[in-house]
This record gives structure tokens, sequence and C-alpha cells, in this order.
């Protein structure tokens, strides 16, 4: 029901915003091949720029039709993209092999998300990134404080994560 709720949501917001439509009207069929079965598609807010991840994790231009995909190696997304549909984010494996939240665009490739004080990793994770406000400058996650989670905010780039708390 979550799924179709979400497919819904997104069809809506092609709908609303004209990101598929095409002048006279009628729907675009975006060129994602015969077997694409992305576990979530996310678009920018005017639905010009469609982010998913078919193996790859990639942006595909409505407007130009050019797809970039993502060039960091084991990076988990996108959980989302920023509304101007020029950053993505999710979740890599940091030196250390721990995942991390992080951010990719094409701009600044792979950037990890600063870590809230405390973060300690429980199984192989430290922290994930959920969602970016509209210019990619805000993300916001959840991190690991030994096997406790707790959400995070994150501002700046030089800015660490700031703890939101661990329960609700």
């Amino acid at each position: 029901m979550v799924r179709k709720l979400m497919f819904l949501a997104i069809l809506c917001s092609f709908v609303l915003f004209g990101g598929l439509a095409s002048a006279d009207g009628m729907y675009q069929e975006l060129p994602f091949g015969g077997s694409f079965f992305g576990h979530w598609v996310v678009t920018s807010f005017d639905g010009t720029v469609v982010a998913s991840n078919n193996g790859t994790p990639f942006f595909y231009d409505v407007n130009t039709g050019v797809f970039t995909y993502c060039d960091a190696a084991g990076f988990n997304g996108p959980q989302n993209i920023s509304g101007d549909g020029l950053m993505m984010i999710g979740t890599a494996p940091n030196a250390d092999a721990f995942n991390q939240a992080a951010t990719w665009s094409l701009g600044n490739g792979l950037q990890f998300v600063p870590l809230v004080p405390g973060a300690a990793p429980c199984d192989a994770s430290l922290s994930s990134g959920y969602d970016l406000c509209f210019d990619g400058s805000q993300a916001v996650g959840l991190a690991w404080l030994g096997c406790d989670a707790e959400a995070f905010k994150w501002s700046s780039p030089d800015a660490e994560a700031v703890a939101l708390g661990t329960s609700g």
C-alpha cells in the first residue's frame, strides 16, 4: 500500500509540475530500458530531473535526454535529490569501510556528511542520509551512537551534524 501511495505521489508531481508532459499534453516515455526496476524514483521540484538506481545511481535530464551515472563506488542512493536536481543523498562506505551519509553531485563528486559527536558504528553503519533541502545545503538523516539511533541535521560542509534526538 505504501509503495502504491508513493508511486501515486510521484506520478502526481509529474502531472502537476509538467516534467513528463509534452506540449501536446501527451506523456513522455522515459528511456530507462526494458528491465528497469528501480526501488524508487525521485524528481527535482520542476520534474525535469529524475533520479533512481538500477544497479548504479543516476540522474536523467528529461529535457536533454542525458543520463549521468554516479561514479562513487558503493554509493547507495538516491534516497532523495535536491529540489534543483543537482545533488543526491544516500549512504556510502567511508575510508574505514563503515557506511556513512553522503551526497553526490556531478560538480563535487562524493562528499561525506559530517558525523554527530559520539558517533559509533552499529554493525557496519555510522549514519544514513535521507533528505536534502532545495539547494542541497542542508541534510537530515539517521546517525548511530553504538546501536542507538539518533536523527541528525547538517547545515554546512564545515559544520558538525546536529543531533535532534533519539526517540519518536
